[in-house]
């Protein structure tokens, strides 16, 4: 460890000065302010990185340990390149990250600095900037979360679903053991959001929906987000948002025709905690399906007369309010129905027409 600490300090200095350097482009919406204080382990297996994994982290130190550790243990050929933002942190969660490293091979970067209104936005637009200074060959960017766990082999998975799509949605499973010590109401109504969830990306997908006809709904979440380096800077990157912020890039990536995949073989685990660290994260969602009262459901979802509207460009543009798990049970026998139907239509033109003749019998 002392030969990396030594590397580090040297390093380190370098990097601000080179951060420093790149924040003054006048790239819009570009953050600006002091640069964090950088730590690099491994240079050299940083700067030959062909993945960068980027990692925003506040107040962790009970969980970074095991993220770090499921992303060192990856089943992959070359390491990637792990950019650990550490922001608005007020506990041990440098010391233990480095603590595991100490215990660990592999190439990680450590940014320490402070956000403004832009939160965790703000934290993933930084560690990719970083991350384009020291891994420039990088091709494959990648985003998940401090609380997450990573599958064996997420990376491999990531990397090879890249190589066949400019951006790719993992699949976010909650861990087994905290999710099973939720009560019964928890689940219930994660079964009914679910089930309507699967209803929408099919009846997008059939409708050929421009840009979702392999993912059905933008459900894009920073804990497991791949896209890759040309297409993410095409767009401009992540914005500083408080929250949002993925599904904001992913929106910006589809209205560039560009056109997304689902992988559900690249699988991260994470917590059901319901306090978490980004206003308006999953931790709310969590939290609002523990109350006693109805609560809204994925802002992806739409109710089955909105979705019809926007598919006939009626509703194009409308702002909705989240539905309600209350609104998801009155609608599903709708979609159910209709889903059923459109599956028998074989041609667009056949399933538009009778989208067309619903809406008028609806009203």
């Amino acid at each position: 460890m002392a030969d990396h600490q030594r590397a580090v300090r040297c390093d380190a200095s370098k990097a601000s000065v080179a951060f420093r350097e790149d924040c003054g482009r006048g790239d819009p919406g570009e953050r600006r302010g002091t640069p964090p204080r950088i730590r690099v382990f491994d240079p050299s297996a940083i700067a030959q990185a062909r993945t960068a994994v980027i990692l925003p982290a506040r107040n962790e130190a009970k969980r970074i340990g095991a993220c770090l550790q499921s992303l060192a243990m990856q089943d992959v050929a070359q390491p990637a390149a792990i950019y650990l933002c550490i922001n608005n942190t007020r506990d041990d969660t440098a010391k233990v990250a480095l603590e595991t490293l100490s215990k660990m091979k592999a190439p990680l970067v450590l940014a320490e600095f402070d956000t403004g209104p832009g939160g965790v936005g703000e934290a993933r637009y930084v560690g990719h900037r970083i991350a384009r200074r020291f891994s420039p060959g990088a091709t494959a960017l990648l985003s998940t979360d401090a609380d997450c766990l990573a599958d064996p082999a997420w990376i491999r998975s990531m990397e090879e679903g890249l190589c066949r799509s400019p951006a790719v949605l993992g699949r976010i499973d909650p861990i087994p053991e905290e999710c099973a010590a939720l009560p019964d109401i928890y689940h219930a109504r994660g079964r009914i959001e679910a089930a309507y969830m699967t209803l929408a990306m099919e009846f997008e997908q059939l409708m050929g929906t421009p840009g979702l006809s392999r993912i059905g709904l933008n459900t894009a979440g920073g804990a497991n987000l791949g896209v890759r380096s040309d297409v993410y800077w095409t767009v401009g990157g992540y914005r500083l948002m408080a929250s949002g912020e993925d599904r904001d890039l992913m929106d910006r990536i589809i209205a560039a025709k560009f056109v997304p995949d689902r992988l559900e073989e690249a699988c991260v685990q994470t917590s059901t905690r319901a306090a978490g660290r980004a206003s308006g994260g999953m931790s709310n969602a969590i939290a609002a399906r523990l109350k006693g009262r109805d609560c809204p459901l994925d802002t992806a979802l739409l109710p089955f007369k909105a979705m019809i509207d926007c598919q006939l460009e009626e509703g194009f543009g409308r702002a909705f309010q989240a539905m309600t798990v209350a609104e998801a049970v009155r609608n599903t026998p709708a979609l159910e129905a209709c889903v059923r139907i459109l599956r028998t239509l074989p041609h667009a033109e056949g399933r538009r027409k009778y989208l067309k003749s619903l809406r008028a019998r609806l009203g």
